[in-house]
């Protein structure tokens, strides 16, 4: 509506409700456009009426279940070595489809650092990892827990007078009908 028709009616815009109004509405599209500044470090980012383009980082994220598809021990891709280096924290590296009864390791032990981390097979009379004296078979070096379930895991070795021939956890330690034989520490 514009002036001439509000003074025919006798409703004669006021200055100060014009220059309100207009301050109210430049305030809202600047709220509304604005880059939210995060507060104190640690803080949560304050959205003002505004939906993140993205999640704020300290949200959850889903942990996945990761298959192993190959049981060799060459680096390539759906490795237990490559699968367990990409694992995130919380992940599942799945070994229940394997069709193999042996994964040997040519490259030393598998290792990750996320804090959680859960290897499964598909039996501890189904599926050997074989460290083949050469090194550790698994370590974590998260602080979290490792989990290792329905495999066995046989000959590992280690030269040193440290913690783990065959698994080493800087966490904890969580075996689930699990075999572990024949490891050795050699001072």
């Amino acid at each position: 509506m514009n002036a001439a028709f509000l003074a025919r009616r006798g409703l004669a815009p006021k200055p100060l409700a014009m220059g309100l109004a207009a301050v109210l509405a430049t305030a809202a599209a600047a709220r509304i456009d604005a880059v939210p500044a995060p507060r104190a470090h640690g803080a949560d980012f304050a959205f003002h009426d505004r939906v993140p383009s993205q999640p704020p980082a300290h949200r959850h994220r889903i942990a996945q279940i990761l298959p192993v598809t190959s049981c060799a021990d060459d680096g390539s891709a759906g490795t237990l070595r490559v699968v367990l280096a990409g694992a995130g924290d919380g992940d599942t590296v799945d070994l229940g489809a394997l069709t193999c009864g042996t994964i040997t390791l040519t490259q030393g032990a598998v290792t990750t650092a996320v804090d959680n981390v859960e290897i499964h097979g598909p039996g501890r009379d189904l599926l050997t990892i074989d460290g083949a004296h050469a090194d550790r078979v698994v370590v974590l070096s998260g602080a979290g827990t490792l989990g290792i379930a329905d495999v066995t895991i046989v000959d590992g070795y280690l030269a040193g007078d440290y913690n783990g021939g065959c698994v080493r956890s800087y966490g904890n330690l969580a075996l689930t009908r699990t075999t572990i034989s024949g490891c050795a520490i050699a001072a």
